[in-house]
C-alpha cells in the first residue's frame, strides 16, 4: 500500500479480531489543539503508523462484489452477520455475503428502499451517527443490538461521517466486530487541525483492537 505524503490514503481498510498491539498512546477525541495548524514529521509518523498494514495469516483473503468500487477484499472467514452501512445503488458486496448465507442488515438514510431485495438483506431507512436518534444508527447501537456473533462483519461507505463515529465509539463497541472494512473519505483534510486529531483518535482507537491488512 503506497502512502502519498503528506497526506493518509485512502485505505480500504479491515481489521482482523484477536491480534496483540504494542501500546497506543491515546489521542482522545476534543483534545486541546495547537496554536500552529501545521501538521508536524512526528504527527505524520504517529499517523501513518497508525495504519501499517500487517500480514494476515494463515487465513485466506477473499473479494466480495464487483471488482471495483462496491467490493472489498475480506478475510474469508464464516461471518455469523454482517452490517452495511451506506449503500446507495451498490450492494453487490451485501449480496455476495448473502449467498454465502450471511444474514446484513443495511443502513442508509438517504434511499427509500434497497436496489436489490433478498430474504436475507434487512433493510432500515437509517445513517450512521454519535448520537442516537430516530433516523441514527450508532456504532454502540450496533454493538448491543441483536445481530448473530461471534464473528460479525462491519462495512461502511459514510461519506466522511465515519471518522467521527468511529472516534465517538466505546472501544468495546469497536472490539465487538470480527472484521471491519470500509472507506475513509476527506483524508486530505486530517491534515488539518482539527480534524487530524478526529482522524487520529478514530485509527488510535481502531489500532488497540483490530489491525490493518493489505
Amino acid at each position: 500500500m503506497s502512502v502519498p505524503a503528506p497526506h493518509v490514503p485512502d485505505p480500504g481498510y479491515f481489521s482482523a479480531r484477536g491480534r496483540e498491539f504494542a501500546p497506543v498512546r491515546p489521542l482522545g477525541y476534543g483534545v486541546r489543539r495547537k496554536k500552529d495548524p501545521m501538521v508536524t514529521r512526528e504527527e505524520l509518523v504517529e499517523a501513518l503508523g497508525l495504519i501499517r498494514p500487517q500480514t494476515l495469516r494463515p487465513l485466506r483473503k477473499v473479494r466480495l462484489g464487483l471488482d471495483r468500487d462496491g467490493g472489498y477484499v475480506v478475510p474469508d472467514l464464516p461471518y455469523t452477520a454482517a452490517v452495511s452501512i451506506g449503500i446507495g445503488d451498490e450492494t453487490s458486496f451485501d449480496e455476495a455475503l448473502a449467498s454465502r448465507g450471511v444474514p446484513v442488515w443495511q443502513f442508509d438514510h438517504t434511499i427509500e428502499r434497497p436496489p436489490v431485495a433478498h430474504p436475507l438483506l434487512h433493510f432500515e431507512r437509517r445513517g450512521w451517527g454519535v448520537e442516537p436518534a430516530p433516523n441514527m444508527v450508532t456504532l454502540a447501537g450496533l454493538g448491543a443490538a441483536e445481530i448473530p456473533g461471534p464473528l460479525r462483519l462491519l462495512k461502511f461507505d459514510a461519506e466522511g461521517i465515519e471518522w467521527v463515529a468511529l472516534a465517538d465509539a466505546p472501544e468495546s463497541a469497536i472490539r465487538s466486530w470480527a472484521v471491519i472494512v470500509g472507506e475513509f473519505h476527506g483524508c486530505a483534510r486530517s491534515v488539518d487541525d482539527p480534524c487530524r486529531w478526529v482522524a487520529t483518535s478514530a485509527l488510535a482507537k481502531l489500532n488497540r483492537s483490530h489491525q490493518a491488512v493489505p
